[in-house]
């Protein structure tokens, strides 16, 4: 079954295809209407700084976009320093504050200077992810 959001300003309805607004059709089932907050909670993120490694791409930089849509300051890091960039250049486009940082995570040094520049920049590191991808060779 295919669902929907339809935003109507203060409020979004999940609709299915082939049912009225509102309502979902699940099959087998009796339609239902479900009512979805714009926003479901405060997460508290505002004034926080997070640090995301793999920020360059995929799920680390959907994080740093999230993350700083919530108020939240993100350090983008990543092994491709230009990936890194662009994702702190979205990030500053939408109204955020962001650093890029190119890092290899394999290598501690890089690490260490990785937090030492988010922590310089922003004062305080309240927020990890570790979205970066590292492999070593040989089987797993």
């Amino acid at each position: 079954m295919a669902v929907r959001v339809v935003d109507h300003g203060e409020s979004a309805s999940v609709s299915g295809a082939g049912t009225s607004a509102g309502s979902v059709a699940v099959a087998g089932e009796a339609a239902y209407t479900q009512t979805i907050p714009r926003k479901i909670m405060d997460l508290h993120l505002h004034e926080k700084t997070a640090l995301i490694t793999g920020a360059g791409s995929g799920i680390g930089r959907k994080t740093a976009l999230f993350l700083a849509g919530e108020g939240t300051r993100v350090c983008c890091a990543d092994l491709f320093g230009e990936k890194a960039l662009e994702t702190a250049e979205l990030v500053l486009e939408q109204g955020g504050e962001a650093i890029s940082v190119q890092c290899d995570v394999r290598d501690y040094g890089q690490v260490e200077r990785m937090v030492k520049e988010t922590v310089d920049k922003f004062g305080q590191l309240d927020i990890l992810v570790n979205s970066a991808g590292a492999a070593a060779g040989g089987l797993f």
